[in-house]
């Protein structure tokens, strides 16, 4: 499956981040599975509960009449484009080559630059943030893809770096989120959304680490598959780590335990 299809089929870039691409960058206002997690868009809500706030999280759960979902708003300041100091400073002139030669049957967005990596080292470096840590994985890599997404005029606005592993029955699906300041928030803060076409319960908690830093966790109810989700949020020095984990119901205490292993490694 190519980048653009997961992107397309994930909705974890959701609208709100879509648009940002295409609007002129403003000034922040004071205040703010495809194989792991099963999507739709969402375009009537028809009731939705704020059932998590802390400090820096803010989760809420919402149903249509065939979907559910949450969405999740936090707090995370923009880094400068200038300090992206990697190869990725070339995503810019990438970006406004694919504009140049966009085509309207295309089903590709051309503000957004997919590359492949062999490893989450490999697209820490590439994108060359000195605030990005490498997540801990106890288990081996599958894939890992960096997709920039920019506005037409090339410029950055945010960069999302995902891994992909598979530990026996459990899927795994690691991000690192990085806003620049050319991209657009408002007093709610970020934002991230995540539908299913099942109708599924979600339920939170949250813990600290034993170096200070506070994990929001957001859990869902079996699909029809027999599969139920785990997702771990974290945000340390200005970026946003998020580990999905996807599994049967007899493996929920390892699943607890590899994102426990995943947050005490900030």
């Amino acid at each position: 499956m190519s980048g653009a299809e997961f992107l397309e089929k994930i909705n974890d870039i959701d609208a709100d981040l879509l648009e940002e691409a295409e609007r002129t960058p403003a000034r922040k206002k004071q205040s703010r599975a495809s194989w792991l997690l099963p999507a739709a868009a969402c375009l009537i809500l028809l009731g939705a509960t704020v059932y998590a706030v802390s400090n820096i999280f803010s989760v809420k759960k919402w149903y249509t009449f065939d979907e559910s979902g949450y969405s999740i708003s936090f707090e995370l300041a923009g880094v400068r484009e200038g300090e992206l100091k990697g190869d990725i400073r070339e995503a810019p002139e990438r970006i406004r080559e694919q504009v140049a030669a966009y085509q309207v049957w295309s089903s590709s967005l051309p503000t957004i630059y997919h590359k492949s990596c062999e490893s989450a080292k490999a697209a820490a470096e590439y994108v060359g943030y000195d605030g990005l840590v490498v997540p801990h994985f106890p288990y081996a890599e599958s894939e890992t893809q960096i997709s920039v997404l920019g506005g037409r005029n090339g410029r950055i606005n945010t960069v999302r770096i995902e891994s992909y592993n598979l530990q026996e029955d459990i899927r795994a699906q690691a991000i690192s989120l990085i806003y620049t300041t050319a991209a657009e928030t408002d007093e709610s803060g970020r934002k991230l959304k995540h539908a299913t076409t099942e109708r599924l319960d979600y339920s939170w908690s949250e813990f600290t680490t034993e170096n200070g830093y506070l994990c929001q966790t957001v859990r869902d109810t079996p699909m029809a598959s027999g599969y139920m989700g785990l997702d771990g949020y974290i945000v340390k020095d200005k970026v946003l780590y998020w580990l999905h984990l996807a599994f049967k119901e007899n493996d929920a205490e390892r699943a607890e335990a590899m994102l426990r292993a995943w947050a005490e490694a900030f």
